[in-house]
C-alpha cells in the first residue's frame, strides 16, 4: 500500500540520517565491459532461511545495470584503513578497478582483498522505490575476517574501534 509522503526538506532529511552510524560497503558486479562496483552504506540483512541481503543503488548506476544483466552481485564491507578505497568507489572515474587488489569468485564477481568480510550473491528481486533500486540476492558465499570496520557518520568516515 502506498502513502502520499508529505513534503520534507531533503537536506534536513539527509542531515537526520547521517546521524545513523553505518558500515561501509563497495558494492560489485561484472558488467559487459568487465568490473564494476561503487560505494553503499545502504545494506543489511533481509534472511537468514535462506541467507539473504539487500543493497539500495541508485536507480539507472552502471553497477545496477550489470547486476540486473549479471544476476549477482558481491557486498564488500570495508575495514578501518580502507577510507581511499571508499571514496574511489564513490565518485564517477572510468575505471575504478585500475591498481586496485581484488579477486574474481568462481563467478567472476570482484571481491576485494583487505575487505572485513565479503558476501557474493544471486539476484533474487529487484524493487524500484523513488531513486533507487533494492536488490535482494541470496548469499552464495561469504568470508569474514576480525579487522575493525570503516564507519559512515554525518557526512564522514571513521575508522571503528571498539
Amino acid at each position: 500500500m502506498s502513502h502520499s509522503a508529505e513534503i520534507v526538506d531533503p537536506v534536513a532529511f539527509r542531515a537526520s540520517m547521517g546521524c545513523f552510524l553505518t558500515g561501509v560497503t563497495i558494492v560489485t558486479s561484472l558488467g559487459e565491459g568487465g568490473p564494476t562496483g561503487l560505494t553503499a552504506n545502504s545494506f543489511t540483512s533481509v534472511s537468514r532461511q535462506p541467507c539473504q541481503v539487500l543493497v539500495c543503488i541508485k536507480a539507472k548506476s552502471a553497477t545496477g545495470a550489470a547486476i540486473r544483466q549479471s544476476g549477482r552481485f558481491a557486498v564488500n564491507l570495508l575495514a578501518a584503513g580502507q577510507s581511499d578505497l571508499a571514496w574511489r568507489f564513490a565518485r564517477p572515474a572510468e575505471d575504478r578497478f585500475a591498481g586496485i587488489d581484488y579477486q574474481p569468485d568462481a563467478h567472476g564477481l570482484p571481491l576485494l582483498k583487505g575487505a572485513v568480510a565479503t558476501l557474493a550473491c544471486a539476484l533474487d528481486h529487484v524493487h524500484t522505490s523513488g531513486d533507487h533500486d533494492i536488490f535482494i540476492g541470496n548469499v552464495l558465499s561469504c568470508e569474514s575476517g576480525q579487522a575493525p570496520p570503516l564507519a559512515f557518520l554525518r557526512g564522514r568516515l571513521h575508522d571503528y574501534a571498539a
